[in-house]
C-alpha cells in the first residue's frame, strides 16, 4: 500500500517543480522592450504616413499611422534591430541598426522615394541595373563627421573580396550626389558626411573603410541589400 501512495506523491512533486520552472530550460522568454518612432522621407525629412515597417523575427511588422508614427511592443533587449520601411512610390529602405538596451527606445527611420533615387543616378549618368540596391553610408566617429577620407579608401566587397557597385559618391548639401570630378574626398554637409554606392548587387557584402594616420584603422561592417531597395548604414 505504501508503494501505491508513493506514486501520486512523486507525480505531484514533478508537477510542482515544473510549475515553478524547475528542470528543462527555465520556461521563460527573452526580455523585451518597446520601440516607437516616425517614418520620415530621407530627402525632405517629412513624415510618411501609412508605410509598412518591419523588423523581422520577434519584432514583427506594423503599419505607420496617418502621421507616420509606428510602434513595436516586443523588441528583444540588449541588442540592435534593423527596421525596413516600404510604401508605393518608395524604395524598400533598410535602415541602420538601432541600439536597444533595457528601456523603451524612440528612433525615427527613413524611406527613399523613387524620384529621389532616380535623380541620384541621373546626376552621374548611371543607368539603374535590375535587381540592384543603392547603399548610402553615413561616416561618423562618435558624433563627428568623418571628413577628408579619399573616396578610394571606401569600398564595398563581395564574398570574393572583389569591389562592387558604382561609386562611392559624396552626398552634397541637398542630399544629392556630387560627381567625383567635383569632390574626391568625404565632406560634411548639414552636419553629416555621407557617400553613396549605386548599382550594388543584392546579397551579403562588406563595407571597408581605411582611416589614415594619425588614427589609422580599418573599419568593416556587413551590408545586406534586398532587390531594388536602398540600404542605410553608419560606420
Amino acid at each position: 500500500m505504501r508503494a501505491v501512495r508513493a506514486m501520486p506523491l512523486a507525480v505531484a512533486a514533478l508537477l510542482a517543480s515544473a510549475a515553478c520552472g524547475g528542470g528543462g530550460d527555465g520556461g521563460g522568454s527573452s526580455p523585451t522592450t518597446t520601440l516607437d518612432g516616425t517614418v520620415l522621407d530621407y530627402w525632405t525629412g517629412l513624415p510618411v504616413p501609412s508605410a509598412a515597417v518591419g523588423g523581422g523575427g520577434q519584432v514583427g511588422t506594423t503599419t505607420a499611422d496617418g502621421t507616420g508614427d509606428f510602434s513595436f511592443a516586443t523588441v528583444p533587449q540588449n541588442g540592435g534591430v534593423e527596421l525596413s520601411a516600404s510604401k508605393a512610390g518608395y524604395h524598400s529602405t533598410r535602415n541602420e541598426s538601432i541600439p536597444v538596451g533595457t528601456t523603451p527606445v524612440t528612433a525615427d527611420i527613413y524611406i527613399a522615394a523613387f524620384a529621389d533615387i532616380a535623380r541620384q543616378y541621373a546626376a552621374v549618368g548611371v543607368t539603374a541595373a535590375v535587381d540592384s540596391v543603392e547603399v548610402i553610408v553615413t561616416l561618423d566617429d562618435a558624433g563627428t563627421p568623418r571628413e577628408g577620407l579619399a573616396l578610394s579608401s571606401i569600398v564595398l566587397l563581395d564574398s570574393s573580396n572583389d569591389t562592387v557597385g558604382v561609386g562611392p559618391f559624396v552626398l552634397g548639401a541637398g542630399g544629392d550626389i556630387v560627381p567625383t570630378t567635383t569632390l574626391s574626398t568625404t565632406t560634411a554637409f548639414g552636419g553629416r558626411s555621407r557617400v553613396a554606392f549605386l548599382n550594388v548587387p543584392v546579397g551579403r557584402l562588406t563595407l571597408h573603410v581605411e582611416i589614415p594616420p594619425p588614427n589609422a584603422a580599418t573599419l568593416t561592417m556587413p551590408v545586406t541589400g534586398s532587390t531594388n531597395g536602398v540600404v542605410l548604414v553608419r560606420r
